[in-house]
């Protein structure tokens, strides 16, 4: 549902975003709407995170959530410093977005070999 809805607003977003920005920024930052679709890409990938920190936390696995975070930490400044260090701000979206992307991907790896592991051992 929580991913189903961040889809919606992101068709949204890359739909409507220069009329939004418009109406947001009366087109002082017009050269920059496109990158309003890409911060809504954050939306979609936190939500999908959240699903995965879910089934963790109602697992009652918290030790996997926090390995998560290890993995995507250093990750995510890595990335965010070689995007704004090539791109500028473009890069620092472009970064927030992967790293969201990453948190993502580390949540879903860990839940499914957790729920591999229950099923071998069941």
């Amino acid at each position: 549902m929580l991913v189903t809805a961040a889809l919606t607003v992101e068709a949204l977003l890359i739909t409507f975003h220069p009329a939004l920005e418009r109406i947001l920024f009366g087109g002082k930052f017009a050269d920059y709407s496109f990158l309003i679709p890409l911060f809504g890409l954050v939306t979609v990938f936190e939500s999908l995170a959240l699903s995965y920190t879910a089934v963790l936390s109602a697992v009652r696995h918290p030790e996997l959530i926090f390995r998560s975070v290890m993995i995507t930490a250093p990750l995510s400044l890595a990335v965010g410093w070689f995007g704004i260090s090539q791109w500028g701000l473009q890069g620092a979206v472009l970064s927030f977005t992967a790293a969201a992307a990453i948190s993502a991907a580390a949540r879903r790896s860990l839940a499914a070999r957790w729920l591999a592991d229950r099923q071998e051992a069941g």
